[in-house]
């Protein structure tokens, strides 16, 4: 179903890491990699980039295609009096979709044993 994982950076010290240049090689001339592997009809370049750490419900993600907003964005490397980090990762571009719509499936199991029996729930 899935042709790949989508190719990711993590970026710990803002615009001046050696990831980030690496991010930048790459996003320069995309050709050069490997990594970047493109469906036949697409062709965009969208990445997105969100804070690397403490993060939940999409707060903070923003999609972006061009070099310049992301290295803004990578920049800010702190927050609150504490170092920021980003991943930044280019954007499926063929996703998954329900009625149009990205989605996702949050399964819970539980796991227990008395007496000898195993007992797994599932939600």
């Amino acid at each position: 179903m899935f042709d790949y994982l989508p190719l990711t950076f993590h970026i710990t010290e803002g615009v001046n890491s050696k990831e980030f240049e690496r991010f930048s090689n790459m996003f320069n001339d995309p050709d050069s990699s490997p990594d970047i592997v493109r469906h036949p009809q697409c062709g965009k370049e969208v990445w997105i980039v969100k804070p690397g750490e403490n993060t939940n419900r999409g707060c903070g993600i923003n999609v972006c295609r061009d070099l310049s907003h992301i290295k803004g964005i990578c920049a800010n490397n702190q927050h609150n009096g504490k170092k920021r980090t980003y991943i930044i990762q280019k954007y499926i571009e063929r996703p998954l979709l329900y009625k149009n719509r990205k989605f996702d499936i949050r399964c819970f199991i539980m796991t227990t044993t008395v007496n000898n029996n195993l007992q797994a729930y599932w939600y």
